[in-house]
């Protein structure tokens, strides 16, 4: 164990490294960091925590962060040529009808809808100023 010197010091020397960045940045590269030492000593090998490919949210959120409709374009479709007024149980059965274990359960729906919903209103919002 460090003493309390030692660990303000080490501290101070990764402020230092990661003061240029954002809050957001920063906390995703601590975030991916201590990923990557959790990995090393669980598995004894990296794991390449810091692809970097991934966005600042996509790392603190450890991967795609994209719903798991977003990531299937076929599930997606699916769910938009659905027709009528459908609940959200009524959406997961149809899915898991014709898609078995890809199919996204009933929250993952709702969030994704919610999130159209969303989405929508910024549109119509951008219309009107």
């Amino acid at each position: 164990m460090m003493s309390a010197t030692e660990l303000k010091q080490r501290r101070d020397a990764v402020l230092v490294a990661i003061e240029q960045l954002s809050t957001g940045d920063a906390l995703a590269v601590m975030g991916a960091t201590l990923r990557e030492l959790a990995n090393r000593e669980y598995y004894g090998q990296s794991v390449a925590a810091n692809d970097p490919g991934l966005s600042s949210i996509e790392l603190l959120m450890g991967g795609d962060s994209r719903l798991k409709v977003e990531r299937d374009p076929e599930v997606q479709a699916f769910i938009h040529g659905l027709s009528g007024s459908l609940s959200y149980q009524q959406i997961e059965d149809a899915c898991r009808r014709q898609f078995g274990a890809r199919a996204p359960g009933r929250s993952s729906i709702h969030r994704y809808i919610q999130r159209l919903k969303y989405r929508q209103g910024l549109k119509r919002s951008d219309v009107d100023e």
